[in-house]
């Protein structure tokens, strides 16, 4: 199975408290569609407060819809312009940071 990644970058002026509470929300939310084991079996997911980068394995409908979720949170907090949103491949060398 090819893996897939979705990447988020922040731009440097973004809270990263504001990230995370956008984060765990998503977290929260789809930990109830799908429950615990399968949150933490298909949607690995990890955000670097350093760089403002936030990776989720979106390979399975689990992290693809942690992902929405997360987009849909943070979209209402802050402008489109405060973040860009790509897919890598794991051929991609930085895939998973």
């Amino acid at each position: 199975m090819a893996r897939d990644f979705i990447k988020v970058q922040f731009l440097e002026d973004v809270p990263p408290d504001e990230i995370e509470a956008a984060l765990i929300l998503a977290t929260f939310a789809t930990e109830s569609l799908y429950g615990a084991p399968r949150l933490r079996l298909d949607a690995g997911h990890n955000f670097d407060r350093e760089r403002l980068l936030l990776t989720v394995d979106a390979t399975a409908a689990v992290g693809q819809t942690l992902s929405r979720l997360f987009l849909g949170f943070i979209s209402r907090e802050l402008d489109d312009e405060c973040y860009s949103v790509r897919h890598v491949s794991p051929s991609t060398p930085t895939a998973v940071e």
